[in-house]
């Protein structure tokens, strides 16, 4: 084995991860397995595992004992056999972090050497900013953005349903009692959606301030009526004082096939209206 003295001296301090590795090969040259022949402090940090550990370690067999990682495995054997340098991008299930990895031939027979780099953080941030281009941050709802989305997508075959929701009195709650109150209107009227909406292949968006689109798609008239009517049950309140008698109101459409979306949003939504002028005209 190469004395890696002159190695050490350059990388040990180096705080970003990096080890050289041996790939080992089966009595068919097929890549089982690799040994850590140099691994830098940084890299033991980044597995947290002890220096020790590392060096000359079978990384599958001695040091994590299993293979959830043995995907990298054909990355470094064409490093190490085919000179070939890859950037992977990926998580590693054994230390529970997203890495970014540069491998790279080596000036050894069977060696690569790897840079490795911590992206949990970032693909964290953009997971974050990917929720908040399609959810909305208050009911946790898919969005009006997600929703523009989904109708460019839109096929129009299949049976499909609409449910249209709007909250009723959200602003005259909000002058009246203040924006606590009307914040727990709409968390309200969340959760009696959830409670009716509980199907995966249910769409539910938060279309406006005080609005939301259901979509149901491969289903029948009646399911979409039935639902409808069990929202309209939810949304009754006996019993909370200074919020609406009926927290909001549902409308709804449906067609067999060949509709536009927004055509079964409009019905919906005239169905939601005539639904609050009837009650206004109860009193």
């Amino acid at each position: 084995m190469k004395n890696y003295d002159e190695v050490k001296r350059y990388f040990d301090h180096m705080p970003v991860a990096f080890t050289i590795i041996e790939v080992g090969l089966n009595d068919k040259g097929q890549p089982v397995d690799f040994v850590f022949r140099y691994a830098n402090p940084s890299l033991a940090e980044l597995e947290e595992v002890p220096l020790e550990q590392l060096i000359g370690m079978n990384f599958y067999q001695e040091v994590f004992g299993d293979k959830s990682d043995v995907k990298w495995l054909q990355y470094y054997y064409s490093s190490a056999y085919h000179d070939e340098v890859h950037e992977i991008h990926d998580y590693s299930p054994e230390i529970g972090k997203y890495l970014k990895i540069i491998s790279y031939p080596w000036d050894e027979p069977g060696c690569c050497a790897c840079l490795l780099f911590d992206e949990s953080e970032l693909v964290e941030a953009r997971k974050r900013l990917e929720f908040l281009a399609g959810y909305d941050e208050t009911t946790h709802f898919k969005n009006r953005n997600a929703l523009e989305v989904f109708s460019r997508s839109f096929s129009g075959k299949g049976s499909t349903g609409v449910i249209f929701v709007d909250i009723n009195h959200l602003k005259k709650t909000n002058d009246r009692f203040g924006h606590t109150t009307g914040d727990f209107l709409i968390d309200l009227v969340k959760e009696k959606i959830k409670n009716v909406f509980v199907d995966a292949r249910d769409q539910v968006f938060r279309f406006g301030g005080d609005e939301f689109v259901i979509i149901l798609q491969e289903t029948d008239r009646d399911s979409v009526k039935m639902k409808a009517e069990a929202l309209r049950e939810q949304f009754a309140n006996h019993s909370i004082r200074h919020l609406p008698a009926v927290l909001a109101s549902a409308g709804w459409s449906w067609e067999e096939s060949s509709v536009s979306l927004e055509e079964l949003i409009e019905k919906a939504d005239r169905e939601m209206y005539k639904e609050k002028r009837s009650m206004a005209e109860k009193g």
